[in-house]
């Protein structure tokens, strides 16, 4: 009986690092800008952005956010080609996926308007 419930238990255990679990543990909105968007993975293959925050004399830092929806994915890689900033929206996981590199996936993406000061 103890083997039966070790082997549930480990079962059970797999199964959320394989699918992950809460996945909208949290969601917010971050602004920067893409810098890249590449797919990595040897065996499960992510598409991952680079996504850079800080601004003029600020300390730069980069996010990276696993995508998967397409329509998000062709938008990211618009700004990338055109260094626009964006505002993604992101949730994150509880018990992340294996297939996602880090607990923060992006769900959704604005390109945000050049601003361009007034002279």
């Amino acid at each position: 009986m103890r083997i039966l419930l070790a082997l549930l238990t480990l079962g059970i255990l797999l199964l959320l690092l394989i699918h992950g679990c809460g996945r909208t543990f949290s969601e917010g909105d971050q602004i920067g800008t893409v810098t890249c968007v590449e797919v990595k993975g040897i065996v499960l293959k992510a598409t991952v952005a680079e996504v850079f925050y800080g601004g003029p004399g600020a300390q730069r830092h980069a996010s990276y956010f696993p995508v998967w929806d397409a329509a998000v994915i062709a938008q990211l890689k618009q700004a990338a080609d055109r260094r626009q900033d964006v505002r993604v929206h992101f949730t994150r996981w509880l018990i992340a996926p294996m297939k996602n590199n880090n607990d923060l996936e992006i769900t959704a993406v604005e390109i945000l308007p050049s601003i361009t000061p007034d002279h």
